[in-house]
């Protein structure tokens, strides 16, 4: 891949409070970390096996939480760069092994 020039950009969100940092999420799992100051891209990362159909960024942890087709939630923290948290539906409820298709935070712009 071309440092994010080959696939469809799926989700965006502003990633840090002075809005100079933008997070975008596409077609083939990976999230992009652009620097709107430069403007280049400060880092990228491959979180999902499927499409990101879901990003959002928490203020107060400083991180952002992305979903995917691939049913899977991560939490990645900026600063360190790195996931954090990843989960996943249980087997036994209703929503295993379906596509998350949107995210939000609850409590987010509060």
């Amino acid at each position: 891949g071309g440092r994010g020039a080959d696939c469809a950009v799926l989700r965006m969100c502003v990633a840090r409070e002075d809005g100079g940092l933008l997070a975008s999420g596409d077609e083939h799992g990976k999230m992009v970390l652009w620097d709107l100051h430069g403007p280049r891209m400060a880092t990228e990362a491959r979180l999902h096996q499927g499409a990101i159909t879901g990003l959002n960024w928490d203020a107060e942890s400083g991180a952002l939480v992305t979903a995917s087709e691939d049913t899977h939630l991560m939490v990645y923290d900026i600063a360190s760069q790195t996931v954090v948290d990843r989960t996943k539906p249980a087997s036994f409820t209703c929503g295993y092994g379906v596509p998350s298709t949107a995210l939000e935070l609850a409590g987010v712009g509060k």
